[in-house]
């Protein structure tokens, strides 16, 4: 069986004894625009069969939320922070770094 028509067998067959929910759709890319972005297509290829379960948001946001506080002190990955100079002149953590 060509890998094509596997894929599309198993997808298929999921979906019926799952339901759509089973069908977990993601795939990763750092920083790349949205048409280039694997998520994209494949995001329209399961939603044109009923739809998948997703993710949100990618790795590097998802890490900065969890270790920006601890550093900066504001839990918003793309709000305005404290200046790494600041950070780099009363840290010696990150001094020790830079």
């Amino acid at each position: 069986m060509a890998a094509i028509a596997l894929t599309a067998f198993c997808i298929a067959r999921t979906i019926e004894n799952h339901g759509n929910e089973a069908v977990f759709s993601s795939s990763y890319v750092l920083a790349s625009a949205v048409l280039n972005c694997p998520q994209t297509p494949q995001g329209r290829f399961f939603n044109l069969i009923g739809g998948q379960s997703i993710i949100c948001g990618d790795y590097p946001a998802g890490a900065s939320e969890v270790i920006l506080p601890h550093v900066i002190g504001d839990m918003e990955v793309y709000s305005l922070q404290t200046a790494w100079k600041i950070v780099e002149e009363n840290t010696e953590a990150v001094h020790s770094l830079l």
